[in-house]
């Protein structure tokens, strides 16, 4: 099964493009057809490994929230948007980044809009951003999108950082562990080897260690170049948009970081939906472009079935009945919001519920992990430092 990138048109004349499994051509046009998006250009897509920050002229997520932020301010300001590029490209240091924004500049100068403008990256803005951008310059309401758009990838830059933090005291202490253990073996067990040469029998446990110090410093080279080696190729095998669905996939059958990855698609949906709502879209588009922020591939396709179904003329709260990202509560939420015709406020309350328990189980995780991480190398390095004992201890039993 390969992946081809798409352009085209949906029932509603909103441009989009993204990308589909598929085992041909004709079989993803036909698929993207009962989707009622009418196809204008499609290619067949190679795996590459994705390159981070600016390297290559990718923009990270710190880069891209900062020139929304900044682009933002401007604009609220009354500045034009060529003026307000112009002064990006002027103070900013990054070559990379100033080539970028001078191309989109040359783009707006010449005439084009900054949603074409950007259009050319499809590597550095989302199917989502660049729709909204579309939205808000039919609407007169630009300002107003770039705003929504740097709230809400400072929260995504907040949640990435999040993340990283709860992991970087689990890696600390298991480094901590690994050089406390090779310390022991490389320094402190060669020299009492001399201490057991003489004895005929050793225990097991003594057998052990030294075997064990004796590979490890033989074969230690090999194993700090492997971990380089085996994190490229994971990064690289996991590269692809399919490899890194089946990953989430089975990720999400595990009972805590299922229920993470869980909350991080529940508000990148509703992060999103309630921004397209805001700058004027209908229901259906809005859950079209939620369903292209969600990064797992079952929870992306139970947000396409809830669009077919609006599209049929069903009520939104009963479209989303069974949806995994919508517990109960979330029903009579949404419900309230149709009766009242506004349901940008519904989907405000439930990203910020989400981002509450997101941020309170990572707390809690955090907070258990740490005794427990203390615990495990406390008994791997005092079960060497025990180990030496008895056997020093062994050995002059056996010389008595």
């Amino acid at each position: 099964m390969a992946r081809y990138r798409y352009q085209g048109v949906d029932s509603g004349g909103l441009r989009t493009r993204g990308e589909i499994n598929a085992d041909s051509e004709g079989i993803a046009i036909s698929e993207l057809a009962a989707r009622g998006l009418m196809v204008a250009k499609i290619s067949k897509q190679v795996d590459v490994t994705p390159r981070m920050g600016f390297m290559g002229d990718k923009l990270g997520l710190s880069e891209l929230q900062r020139f929304t932020a900044e682009l933002a301010l401007l604009l609220r300001n009354g500045v034009r948007i060529d003026k307000g590029l112009s002064v990006l490209v002027r103070n900013t240091k990054k070559p990379a980044e100033r080539r970028f924004l001078k191309q989109v500049l040359d783009d707006v100068r010449g005439g084009g809009s900054l949603s074409s403008s950007i259009d050319g990256f499809p590597d550095l803005f989302s199917e989502t951003y660049l729709n909204l951008v579309r939205a808000g310059e039919a609407s007169g309401r630009l300002d107003d999108v770039f705003l929504q758009l740097a709230s809400d990838l400072k929260y995504r830059k907040k949640l990435q950082n999040q993340v990283l933090q709860a992991l970087t005291y689990p890696t600390v202490i298991l480094f901590v562990c690994l050089l406390s253990v090779g310390f022991v073996f490389n320094y402190i067990v060669p020299q009492m080897a001399p201490l057991f040469a003489g004895s005929a029998t050793l225990p097991g446990y003594t057998q052990f260690l030294l075997s064990a110090s004796d590979w490890l410093r033989d074969y230690q080279l090999y194993l700090v170049l492997a971990v380089p080696i085996i994190a490229f190729s994971v990064g690289s095998a996991f590269s692809s948009r399919a490899r890194r669905d089946r990953l989430l996939s089975y990720l999400m059958r595990w009972p805590v970081v299922g229920r993470l990855i869980l909350l991080v698609n529940q508000i990148q949906a509703n992060s999103t939906l309630s921004i397209t709502l805001a700058s004027g879209l209908t229901v259906d588009r809005a859950f079209g472009l939620a369903a292209n922020s969600v990064q797992n591939q079952e929870l992306r396709q139970s947000l396409v079935s809830a669009q077919e179904r609006v599209r049929r003329g069903e009520s939104l709260s009963g479209a989303l009945r069974g949806n995994p990202l919508y517990p109960d509560f979330a029903h009579s939420l949404i419900e309230v919001g149709e009766e009242s015709g506004d349901l940008r406020p519904c989907f405000d309350e439930l990203t910020d519920r989400a981002r509450t328990d997101f941020e309170l189980r990572i707390a809690q995780l955090t907070s258990i992990l740490e005794p427990v991480l203390i615990l495990f190398m406390g008994g791997i390095v005092g079960g060497v430092v025990v180990t030496m004992l008895l056997s020093v201890v062994s050995v002059n039993d056996i010389a008595l």
